[in-house]
């Protein structure tokens, strides 16, 4: 059963800054699933990270944020290999929404 949001450094967050961090951990089975951060919304910004991470077994599952409503994700890079989905799937974002959402 999947549920909920897990990332490998945060679950979900609002209105967040994250610059110059990084993943290594293997991380699976949850509905938003993200190498760094499950699921940012807000104006929220993340620079400069990175995800070495296996995602696995997730619905919308993204190599930094498996969801990113409103939000900016600049200078950022996956290397992990993302598996099963059952949802939007992105080398970066799972699913990316907002007229002021920005992948830069």
């Amino acid at each position: 059963m999947l549920c909920g949001a897990k990332g490998g450094l945060v679950g979900a967050s609002n209105n967040t800054t994250m610059i110059n961090c990084y993943n290594l951990g293997n991380i699976g089975l949850s509905n938003i699933l993200g190498g760094l951060i499950g699921r940012i919304d807000g104006d929220s910004n993340i620079k400069n990270c990175y995800n070495k991470g296996e995602l696995t077994n997730g619905g919308n599952v993204g190599g930094i944020a498996g969801s990113s409503t409103n939000s900016v994700v600049m200078d950022c890079y996956n290397l992990g290999n993302i598996g099963s989905s059952q949802g939007f799937v992105g080398g970066i974002c799972g699913f990316h929404k907002r007229k002021n959402s920005k992948l830069l």
